[in-house]
């Protein structure tokens, strides 16, 4: 603002009214600026960690599967399944699953998942109550999974999991679950 006073040999200019909006405008702006990359930088982050998870969860799906049929097939022949030692894959696959699970899972899915392993530990593979129940338990694991994925699993029941898990390569009409 610019006050004339010719009469006295003064001109008098007040910067305040012009400088205070421009100066709150351009800390609007940083603020804005600052929380669009905070939020961008937060969604780049949870979509990498999906993909990272999706690649251990796949994994850990791949080495249950792995000892599921294993132990069927054992279970099968009348053998013990307890009592054959595990291949050098399977053992190898078991490790690094670990690994990248103690690195990347959530607290929830670790304590699930290893209840559900000690649950398995101590139940004989056959057909009896204690079996299904155990495999009811991956179920939980299941959904918990497709909840760290962004999943809501709304009116999706852990055994349809199991299912879709298992019997989706077995043939015919019996279901493992």
């Amino acid at each position: 603002m610019i006050t004339d006073h010719a009469d006295r040999g003064e001109v008098a200019v007040s910067w305040v009214p012009t400088v205070v909006p421009a100066v709150t405008a351009l800390v609007v702006a940083l603020a804005g600026t600052s929380l669009g990359g905070y939020l961008q930088l937060r969604r780049d982050y949870t979509l990498a960690r999906r993909a990272q998870l999706a690649r251990v969860y796949q994994d850990l799906l791949d080495l249950v599967r792995m000892r599921t049929e294993r132990v069927v097939q054992i279970h099968s022949e009348g053998r013990d399944p307890d009592l054959e030692p595990e291949s050098e894959e399977i053992g190898n696959k078991a490790q690094s699953v670990a690994e990248r699970l103690a690195l990347w899972a959530p607290d929830g899915l670790i304590r699930d998942f290893t209840k559900w392993m000690q649950d398995t530990r101590e139940q004989a593979w056959d057909d009896s109550p204690d079996t299904v129940m155990v495999m009811g338990n991956f179920g939980v694991v299941l959904t918990r999974m497709r909840r760290d994925m962004g999943h809501k699993n709304e009116g999706l029941p852990d055994h349809e999991l199991l299912r879709l898990v298992f019997d989706a390569k077995r043939p015919g009409p019996k279901s493992i679950i």
